[in-house]
Formats: structure tokens, C-alpha cells, sequence
């Protein structure tokens, strides 16, 4: 009798609770605009999803709920939900604006340029922000082959200027483009390119402090959006800020072990701590899962001579070679590690092209010459001796 008792209790008060919240889809989708003007956003997404629980083919749930998705910077979620806006019935001009920020942030560039290729729109606002994110997509297209356009007539206000800034930016006219930073009216539109284009330009020009306050807004902002940890790292790398690099970039490698970025930023690191071995490992990862690139080469190989790896170190130093000076540190590494392993082919070449009169450059001269003695080669000898 009283187990009776106690589920008919729980079972009126699950339904006192329901009768509670009753709420209809609309008065979730008001409350949500509310949360989202509070700038609660999770909140604001909670309500709209309970509101589309209620009713899956509300246009105006889906469509804030893309706008509210991208603002947390889940930008996935929000082209998925406001499509779905659109299939529902929802106007592409209220739409479009959202979707293409949302497609540009997943660094889909070209797909972005193939949605907006033939769009207008009437709305002079709605054309200028389409217009603003088609031609930054086109300027970090990777396999551009097309003149970059600097006409912005589309575009207005802040759009335009920030349009300006990205293409003095890319032109290298970087105080040009600095100074136009100042001329924005209204830093909350595109407030999260406003930062990123502030952060990037002024670490080009090492004004290290604004650079990294930016980006770091934009990490708190985005957390998602990995493109802009990655670039902070690099930043705090060159600032010399190792500690706090070391911290953003263990996260990333946490995410994605192999990720090549992460480990070439890694092997900066660790070379710059003396931590030799761990800057080889972390540099061969980044050259095996593809940036085959001359830093990396060097770093793989002046780690590998660091652990006396010398087959290593020659392998790396002599694709790294190829893009460096002559008189550069690792040509005296190469010519040491090619001594080391007894080949004397275009030694001379080599050290004629090192400059300075220096113990190490007169310490090589002097193996490679007795080297080429042992081999015999006494002309060749007697040249790198005098």
C-alpha cells in the first residue's frame, strides 16, 4: 500500500511540474531573445531548443538558433540550423548574412564563394555584409589564381573599412593598414574579424602586447575555432612568451596528437627549452603529416644534431639547406654532419660560401682538409689547409 502511495505522489508531481512549463514555442522563442540581449547565450540556446522540441519546422527558432550558434562560435551547428531556416521557408535575405560567416569560420572558402556567386539582395546592409565575407574568403583562398579585387563599392561603413584593412594588409602597406584600425565606428559589428585582423597585423608589426590581447579575446570568444589558437601560439612564440605557448599548444595536442602544426609549434619550444629530443620527435611528426617546409627541416635537424642523430641531422639540414643563405648557422651544421660521416663532396663549395673567420668556420676547414687527406686527395687537401 504505501509503494502505491509513494508512485501516485512522484507521479503528481512529475505532472504538477509539466503543467508548471507549459510554455508554447513562441514564448520560448521570446525568452530566448531576451537571454540572447542579456548575452546569456547558452541560455538563449536552451529555450530555442526546447522551442523547436516543441515545434521542429518553426523557421524563426531554427533561424535564431543558427544566429545564437554562431555568436557562441559553433559554427557546424550553426549553418546546419539556419539550412534548415531556409528549407523551412525562412527569407535568404534574413538568412544569408549569418550562414556566410558561419561557412567563412569553418575556413570553407571556396564553398562560400560558389553560395554567394550570384546573390544580391535589395537590403543595402544585408548586400554589404555578404559582400564583405565573399571577398575575405576570396583573399584567403589558398589556390587563388585571380587578381584580388579591391573594389568595395558593395560595401558599407565598417564593412568597407575593414575590407580596406584586410587588403593594405595583404598588399603589405601594414601601416596603412594600421592606421585604418582607428577609423571603425562601431566595434561590436564583426566584432570577432575586427580582433583577429588587429591581432595579426599587430604582431607583423611586433607590437607583441595588442596582438596577443586580441587573439585572446577571440579564443575566449570562439573557443571552437582553432584557426586563431594556432596563430596566438606562433605570436607567443615570437614574443618570447614560451610558458603561456606551451599552455595553448599542449591543448591543441591534447585535441589532435598528430596535428602538424602543433607539433611543429611544439618543436619551437622544446628547442628553444634544450629539450633536443622531445623538438626532434615533435618536428619529425610535423614533416611527416606534411609541412615538409624549411623550418621545419631545420628544426628537425638542428635537434638531431643536438642528440648527435647524425644521419638524422643530415637528412634535415640538406633539405633545409636548399632555402637558406649560404652563410647561414645551419650550412656550418651541414658541412660538420657531412665531415662527421666522412663525405667530402662540395665541401669546399660549402665553406667558401660561409662567411666569417671564426674558430668554428677554421675548426671545419681544418676536418674537411684532413679528410680529404686520408682520401688522398692531397690538391684538395692543400686548398682548404691555405
Amino acid at each position: 500500500m504505501r509503494i502505491k502511495l509513494l508512485s501516485y505522489l512522484v507521479a503528481v508531481s512529475a505532472f504538477t511540474l509539466v503543467g508548471c512549463d507549459s510554455k508554447s514555442a513562441e514564448e520560448y522563442i521570446a525568452a530566448a531573445k531576451v537571454q540572447y540581449q542579456k548575452n546569456d547565450t547558452q541560455a538563449a540556446i536552451i529555450d530555442l531548443k526546447n522551442a523547436i522540441a516543441l515545434d521542429p519546422k518553426n523557421k524563426e527558432a531554427r533561424a535564431n538558433l543558427g544566429k545564437y550558434y554562431l555568436g557562441a562560435g559553433s559554427f557546424v551547428e550553426s549553418e546546419k540550423e539556419l539550412r534548415r531556416a531556409i528549407e523551412l521557408g525562412e527569407a535568404k535575405e534574413s538568412v544569408y548574412p549569418d550562414l556566410v560567416k558561419a561557412i567563412y569560420y569553418q575556413n570553407d572558402f571556396d564553398r562560400l564563394i560558389l553560395l554567394t556567386k550570384d546573390f544580391t539582395s535589395s537590403d543595402p546592409q544585408v548586400q554589404s555584409s555578404v559582400a564583405l565575407f565573399s571577398f575575405l574568403a576570396a583573399l584567403k583562398q589558398t589556390n587563388s589564381e585571380t587578381e584580388l579585387s579591391n573594389d568595395f563599392s558593395l560595401m558599407l561603413g565598417d564593412d568597407k573599412i575593414l575590407a580596406q584593412v584586410y587588403y593594405e594588409f595583404s598588399q603589405g602597406n601594414l601601416e596603412e593598414a594600421d592606421q585604418l584600425l582607428t577609423r571603425f565606428e562601431n566595434p561590436q559589428q564583426n566584432h570577432i574579424e575586427k580582433l583577429i585582423v588587429t591581432g595579426l597585423l599587430k604582431a607583423q608589426l611586433k607590437q607583441y602586447s595588442p596582438a596577443i590581447s586580441a587573439l585572446e579575446q577571440v579564443v575566449n570568444l570562439s573557443p571552437e575555432y582553432y584557426v586563431i589558437q594556432f596563430q596566438l601560439a606562433d605570436i607567443l612564440i615570437n614574443a618570447q612568451e614560451y610558458a603561456k605557448a606551451r599552455t595553448l599548444t599542449d591543448q591543441l595536442l591534447k585535441i589532435n596528437a598528430r596535428s602538424a602544426y602543433a607539433n611543429l609549434l611544439m618543436a619551437k619550444i622544446e628547442l628553444h627549452d634544450e629539450n633536443y629530443k622531445k623538438a626532434f620527435d615533435t618536428a619529425e611528426i610535423a614533416v611527416q603529416n606534411g609541412i615538409d617546409s624549411t623550418q621545419s627541416n631545420l628544426l628537425a635537424g638542428v635537434s638531431a644534431y643536438k642528440i648527435e642523430r647524425t644521419e638524422s641531422a643530415y637528412k634535415y639540414l640538406s633539405k633545409a639547406s636548399k632555402g637558406l643563405p649560404h652563410d647561414h648557422m645551419a650550412n656550418r651544421l651541414l658541412v660538420d654532419v657531412k665531415i662527421r660521416l666522412g663525405e667530402t663532396e662540395n665541401l669546399a663549395e660549402m665553406l667558401e660560401g660561409i662567411s666569417g673567420q671564426d674558430a668554428q668556420k677554421s675548426s671545419l676547414l681544418e676536418s674537411a682538409a684532413m679528410l680529404k687527406f686520408r682520401e688522398g686527395d692531397l690538391e684538395g687537401s692543400k686548398s682548404l689547409f691555405s
